[in-house]
């Protein structure tokens, strides 16, 4: 009988390190290959007012960056992303805008592992703001 309860006790706790051991959106998951789809537009400051817009499809990388929580987007071939990613797969950014800096403003989101979305604003000029709407999709 004692056996017995040395074996389960000690089946339960390979099976709760198995489900506490798992960082279900640790970045390394995400890294590799992607098929991006990048919808940019340009768009005056206070009109919003459309001055220029293209979508670019391109192969890009998802790789790991500096800190044990970034990842680097590169969804064109001159556009890098970098991001945090939390625990729940949402991506957050923090780069400077006309206001000043965006510190960890969310920004989009991995859905399962081979989907991702971003929505977000860059400021680069003082009357001009840039709009991306990106879905990506893992390349096979």
């Amino acid at each position: 009988m004692k056996k017995i309860a040395i074996t389960f006790a000690a089946a339960t706790v390979v099976i709760l390190l198995l489900f506490t051991g798992c960082d279900k959106y640790h970045r390394d998951r995400y890294i590799g290959n992607w098929d991006f789809v990048t919808e940019k537009s340009q768009l005056q400051y206070d009109s919003n007012e459309l001055i220029k817009s293209d979508t670019i499809y391109y192969s890009g990388k998802i790789y790991s960056g500096n800190d044990d929580n970034t990842l680097i987007i590169q969804c064109t071939k001159n556009d890098r992303v970098p991001a945090y990613i939390d625990n729940k797969g949402i991506l957050w950014i923090s780069f400077p805008t006309f206001y000043g800096t965006c510190h960890k403003c969310p920004l989009g989101k991995f859905e399962k592992k081979d989907k991702i979305t971003l929505d977000f604003y860059r400021f680069w000029e003082e009357d001009i703001k840039s709009h991306y709407q990106i879905t990506g999709r893992r390349s096979k």
